[in-house]
């Protein structure tokens, strides 16, 4: 036990000093070389004679090798575990907010269990190859890992460290199943938002062209070692990057936007809920219990979201995931108190009819807005960014009722605008310090600190324009193709889970807009008021 913990507490005093001599990041690669294996060889950073073996003659017990490889994986798999509860947290909020019936409800989350798992296919079969493959010229789209079927002999000198005598070529299993945890989120997050509005083969359709060809692209652009916009960009392409690329630590821009774009195009596209399929009662199901629920269990999987992006714990990035822990939790807290400021102000208008929803989906903002520069920021900015995502949220979701895009969830507002609005704040609130610990040597800070420039908030900029443009085009096309492949009859069929229209209960907005300002939270939508908002192709 005593040797163990002199192993720990060497690992962890020598990676930091190895980490700020090498200032590398692991995101870009997914590599599965140890970063701690060569920590003998930084200038400066002896390794103590008593722990140069740890092997045969000591118990037993790993070597430092090993025991990085063991604790950077285990950290990838926790904290992808910790994601999977984003999906019982979507279908919880999914079914307190929509009012289903009860068959609805059991047909709502088998729809959501399809969606996965057509995202799984979607994700091995050519997802994963398009976002991290490499190959020649690949800065748009990645060319290699297809069924990740592309392996290589053991990595290691000591072949002992080896399982198996082939091993993926590039990124790990762990890191595979990670990324595909993110994949999956954004198929969940999309096909909630678009609810009743299409078949389930439809959504296993669109699943697949988001999953497989559309989310990847993004991923490749920013998150891979080759993509134009990413920050970990491998100087050794031939071809050049966007200044230092994004800062986009967790996903703002990369995972949100992606499936708030692609929600938008399909709310607006399939048009809202039919007249008839509304029959003007609330169902009993429509519970403020569960949608915060739901919301707790987003929360918690934001935790792992954010901080297994660092990839390990070794090489001091154990820093980073605890600094990128708190960070999530101050906006969390500010999304939270500025959602209540708002509800009470906006109280003193006698249109306004409280609701827990706005509280809700402004603490869901702000945990979407602060995922770009978790491991930039400071704690005062975090806290920030999340108070401001509260009227960013209620102004978006203004102007999606302007414009008669029905969204019940507010899910748009909350992915797509929130998304974008944290993604362009981390290229302000990034301070020197944070920037160095956590990105490759180079990389530009926020403007708003001395010492920094305009660069990295105009690569922000240029990076949210790029997710909004691509997605929007692309999810256009896949949902244009959807509503002329189903016909009415057939939607009408699924948008009721096959059943009689006696079951059939209200769909009421319940996002805070200006019509909900206008009624009271649980009123019945009648055939007037979704009538008059018929789908713009109509």
């Amino acid at each position: 036990r005593t040797s163990r913990v002199v192993v720990v507490e060497a690992v962890l005093r020598r990676g930091r000093k190895a980490h700020h001599a090498k200032r590398t990041h692991p995101t870009g690669s997914g590599s599965v070389e140890p970063r701690c294996s060569n920590m003998a060889d930084v200038e400066g950073v002896p390794l103590p004679a008593e722990l140069d073996d740890l092997g045969e003659g000591n118990g037993g017990n790993v070597s430092l090798v090993e025991f990085d490889v063991v604790v950077d994986l285990a950290w990838i798999m926790i904290t992808a575990f910790l994601g999977l509860l984003g999906h019982v947290g979507l279908a919880l909020r999914e079914v307190g907010m929509m009012g289903y019936t009860m068959k609805d409800v059991s047909d709502a989350l088998e729809k959501n269990v399809l969606v996965v798992a057509t995202s799984v296919f979607a994700w091995w079969s050519v997802g994963y190859a398009f976002a991290f493959g490499r190959g020649s010229g690949d800065w748009f789209i990645g060319t290699q890992f297809f069924f990740l079927a592309s392996t290589r002999s053991c990595p290691f000198e000591d072949e002992d460290l080896c399982v198996y005598s082939r091993s993926p070529s590039g990124p790990t299993y762990a890191f595979f199943f990670q990324q595909w945890v993110y994949a999956s989120i954004v198929a969940t997050i999309t096909t909630s938002t678009i609810a009743k509005r299409c078949s389930n083969m439809m959504h296993a359709a669109y699943t697949l062209a988001l999953i497989g060809v559309i989310y990847p692209v993004v991923v490749h652009w920013m998150w891979s070692d080759s993509g134009w916009l990413s920050a970990f960009f491998d100087p050794r392409n031939s071809w050049g990057r966007f200044y230092s690329g994004v800062v986009d630590f967790a996903g703002s821009g990369v995972v949100y936007m992606t499936a708030g774009a692609a929600a938008m195009v399909g709310c607006f596209i399939l048009g809202p809920l039919k007249p008839e399929e509304n029959a003007g009662r609330i169902s009993p199901t429509n519970s403020l219990a569960l949608a915060s629920t739901g919301t707790f269990l987003l929360w918690v999987c934001f935790y792992g979201l954010a901080s297994g992006r660092t990839l390990g714990l070794s090489n001091g990035f154990a820093r980073v995931a605890e600094k990128v822990v708190v960070m999530v939790t101050l906006a969390a807290g500010g999304g939270g108190i500025g959602g209540i400021a708002l509800q009470q102000l906006l109280s003193f208008s006698p249109k306004y009819e409280p609701s827990g929803t706005l509280v809700l989906n402004s603490v869901l903002g702000a945990l979407v807005a602060v995922q770009a520069g978790s491991s930039v920021i400071e704690p005062y900015a975090a806290f920030a960014i999340g108070g401001f995502a509260a009227p960013t949220y209620l102004a978006s979701s203004a102007l999606l009722d302007f414009v008669h895009l029905i969204d019940p969830l507010g899910n748009v507002s909350v992915f797509f605008f929130c998304g974008a609005y944290g993604l362009v704040v981390a290229g302000l609130l990034g301070t020197t310090m944070n920037t160095t610990a956590s990105y490759p040597e180079g990389q530009n800070c926020g403007w708003f600190y001395s010492g920094c420039n305009w660069k990295q908030f105009v690569t922000n900029i240029v990076g949210a324009v790029m997710v909004a443009g691509w997605t929007l085009l692309t999810s256009l096309a896949v949902f244009l193709a959807i509503r002329w492949l189903q016909s009415d009859s057939e939607r009408s069929d699924t948008s009721v889970s096959s059943h009689s229209q006696d079951n059939v209960q209200a769909h009421p907005q319940v996002a805070p807009s200006w019509k909900f300002w206008k009624r009271k939270h649980n009123a019945p939508v009648t055939e007037d008021s979704t009538a008059a908002v018929p789908s713009p192709l109509d």
